[in-house]
Formats: structure tokens, C-alpha cells, sequence
């Protein structure tokens, strides 16, 4: 039941990629191996994450041997995913199944960074309410923090829900001297900007070497 196609994919790697829910049960109650990864590394549950297919997410985390803590080429993990794709469900899903919020990838990204990237507020608040002591995490090559890059997306409504979080630093800066307002002002993102003007602790004044 494990064996490999040439393309190095097993059948219930197949049966997730088609969306076949009935057989990726039938294949777990047969005691497949849950933690055989793709040639990109992604296991069974990264790539029911990457589909969005609750019903298998929820399968795979059912069986308790699904490899939550894996981490595919790139350097991300199941949860990391998640919050990529901002779905707070799956996120919800796998912090019940006991996932951890403390890895990063290569060039530091957290699960703050990823989820500001997704643009979804709502992913932004759930992980807030478990892991705010990641917020300021800068990343490793140029320092910027979650809500330096949901300035830069343009999004409001993540950095609305960012830049008022207990803990977090409205006016952190970049390795190159910049605070989200100065971001958001310089990619003319008028939200945004709106956004960060509306937090007590901004500071409008603030100088840049830009």
C-alpha cells in the first residue's frame, strides 16, 4: 500500500491529490504510513492543507500518526502552511492536534509572517490569541516583521488587527531604517496608512534614511 509510482507518490498521495475523501480513509483504516513525503517533501497532511480538503485534514489528524511537525523543501511546516494560505479552520485544527507554532523557515519567516502574506485577518487574530510573542519576530536578512509586509501587501484589515495586538511594536523598523507607516506611505497605500495613523502609540514623525 506504500509503494511508490514513479513520480515517487504513494497511493494515498494520489487519493488526496483527486479529492477522494472515501479512499483516503479506506487507505488510513489500512494502516498506511501517513508520514511518507512527496519528492518535495510534503507529507500526506501538507498536501490535504495545500487543497484546503478539511474532511482529509481531519482523517489524517484522526489517526494520530500524521507528521505534524515535518518540514517539506522549502522549509515549511504543516502549521506554517496553514497559515500561508490564512485558512484559521485548518489553522484551528491543527493547534488542537497539538502542532507547534516555533518553527521557522530558512529566511525566518514565522507563522505571523506567512499569515499576513495570506492577507486574512481572521487567521491573523486566531494565532494573536495563541502566539502574540512571535509578533515582532524580525526576519533573519532584513528585518522585517509581520506587519512591516502587510504593509507592503496593502492589506488594512491585518494590519488594523497587527498594530493593535498587546506586545506588538507599531514602530519597529527594517534593517533599512523603515517603520510600516513609511512602507505603506512610500507603496501609497492610503488604508493602511490610515490604519497605522489610527494607533495611539504611532509615531508620524518618525525618520527614515530612505
Amino acid at each position: 500500500l506504500d509503494q511508490r509510482d514513479e513520480g515517487g507518490l504513494t497511493r494515498l498521495h494520489h487519493a488526496i491529490g483527486v479529492h477522494d475523501v472515501a479512499e483516503v480513509r479506506r487507505l488510513l483504516r489500512l494502516r498506511v504510513h501517513v508520514g511518507l513525503a512527496t519528492p518535495d517533501g510534503r507529507t500526506p497532511l501538507m498536501l490535504a492543507i495545500a487543497a484546503g480538503q478539511y474532511d482529509a485534514i481531519h482523517a489524517l489528524l484522526g489517526t494520530r500518526r500524521a507528521e505534524c511537525e515535518a518540514i517539506d523543501t522549502k522549509g515549511y511546516t504543516a502549521l506554517l502552511l496553514a497559515a500561508s494560505k490564512g485558512d484559521p479552520y485548518i489553522i484551528e485544527m491543527l493547534l488542537a492536534a497539538g502542532c507547534t507554532a516555533d518553527a521557522l523557515t530558512p529566511d525566518g519567516l514565522n507563522v505571523f509572517h506567512c499569515a499576513a502574506l495570506s492577507s486574512r485577518a481572521s487567521a491573523v487574530s486566531l494565532l494573536m490569541e495563541r502566539f502574540s510573542g512571535q509578533l515582532n519576530t524580525p526576519l533573519t536578512h532584513n528585518g522585517w516583521s509581520a506587519l512591516h509586509m502587510a504593509a507592503l501587501s496593502g492589506c488594512h484589515e491585518v494590519v488594523a488587527v497587527l498594530a493593535v495586538c498587546r506586545g506588538g511594536d507599531v514602530n519597529q523598523r527594517t534593517a533599512a531604517n523603515l517603520t510600516a507607516l513609511h512602507i505603506a506611505a512610500i507603496k501609497g497605500h492610503t488604508q493602511v496608512v490610515r490604519a497605522l495613523l489610527d494607533v495611539p502609540d504611532i509615531d508620524p514623525d518618525a525618520r527614515s534614511t530612505y
